[in-house]
């Protein structure tokens, strides 16, 4: 079965080693996109676009979150990259992050078992 894994990451520091250890067990892909807990989103007033990334540059040295999504179609990749980033990341530790999978009924725009997409029906 197909997954989304699914990992919000608070020490953006360990992208490098993350994204390493996906390669290493054979994820073919995955995109990494910055985020902003509900804690941090509420503490700061909504600012335009521009704003925020010059805020960025003159922050306080918190780092934003990176959330990173990979579908994943084999079973044995999913569970080595989960055994990888727990290697990786304390999730015990209070502010460390969270990952969780959720299953995929329907993929587009990438080659699924030989196919360029999938359609599971119940």
């Amino acid at each position: 079965m197909t997954h989304l894994l699914v990992l919000v990451l608070n020490k953006p520091e360990l992208i490098p080693q993350v994204t390493k250890a996906f390669r290493k067990v054979g994820v073919k892909g995955a995109t990494v996109i910055d985020s902003v807990g509900m804690g941090r989103a509420k503490a700061e007033p909504q600012l335009v676009p521009l704003i925020a990334g010059l805020m960025r540059g003159l922050d306080d040295g918190h780092q934003y979150n990176k959330t990173i999504l990979s579908v994943i179609e084999e079973e044995d990749v999913l569970r080595r990259v989960v055994l990888e980033i727990d290697s990786l990341v304390d999730f015990d530790q209070a502010g460390s992050g969270i990952l969780f999978t959720l299953p995929v009924d329907l993929v587009r725009g990438m080659k699924i078992s030989g196919k360029t997409d999938t359609t599971r029906r119940s």
